[in-house]
């Protein structure tokens, strides 16, 4: 049994455990049902160095576009 929040925005429906804030459910009747296990959630990231260098696609010339990513080393934060 889980207390949840339920927000609705136009036709999508998104309920949330208030206590961690994670997304439990998601409907919106064209894209049918999402569960998410509350129990799969990971706040914790286990390697840190990942974040260290900017992904390949936010490069120059890594995608076609790029949001957030600049041509030298910003303003991309993870």
């Amino acid at each position: 049994m889980l207390n949840l929040d339920h927000f609705i925005l136009l036709s999508h429906f998104v309920w949330t455990d208030p206590a961690s804030r994670h997304s439990v459910r998601a409907w919106k009747p064209s894209n049918g049902l999402q569960n998410y296990d509350p129990e799969a959630w990971v706040d914790e990231v286990a390697d840190a160095s990942v974040f260290e260098e900017r992904p390949p696609k936010c490069k120059k010339g890594g995608a076609k576009t790029r949001f957030n990513c600049d041509d030298v080393d910003g303003p991309w934060h993870p």
